[in-house]
């Protein structure tokens, strides 16, 4: 199944970047200004925050 996403896939970017968007997001960086750092979707980051954010 090429091009297919699995879940699992799609959980491991979300801990690539989970340490650099949260660092960002307390340093007064907005969800869009990360999202356009990264090339993720602004959803993305959101979903970043939202998952982790009780780790910190």
């Amino acid at each position: 199944m090429r091009g297919i996403i699995s879940p699992i896939d799609s959980t491991k970017q979300l801990d690539k970047y989970a340490f650099q968007v949260l660092t960002m997001i307390e340093e007064g960086y907005s969800s869009r200004q990360i999202a356009q750092q990264f090339h993720l979707s602004y959803k993305t980051v959101k979903d970043i925050v939202k998952r982790f954010s009780h780790w910190r």
